[in-house]
């Protein structure tokens, strides 16, 4: 998670674990591995207003065809940050 007063990533145990980061906007991007006991592993691309200290953000659910049991799902260079011209974000995936 962005701590916007240490300007830091700051962990927190929740089962989350950010695979990559991009400012755009004036908005944080950060696409999360979601992971734990009971969950099937997935990956979510959430983001807010940079500068803000709420914990909510909207939340976009990524379809990859990266297998969880192979590295490169877990490689930040297999994902790369897409705006159109609307703002609209997506991911791409390479492998």
């Amino acid at each position: 998670m962005w701590d916007t007063d240490k300007k830091e990533v700051v962990h927190y145990s929740n089962g989350e674990f950010v695979v990559k980061a991009c400012l755009h906007d004036n908005k944080i991007y950060i696409l999360r591995l979601i992971s734990y006991w009971g969950v099937k592993a997935h990956l979510k691309l959430g983001y807010c207003e940079f500068g803000t200290k709420s914990e909510d953000s909207e939340d976009i659910e990524v379809k990859t065809e990266l297998k969880m049991s192979n590295n490169r799902f877990f490689n930040p260079d297999n994902y790369f940050f897409e705006f159109d011209s609307d703002g609209f974000v997506s991911i791409r995936t390479v492998g």
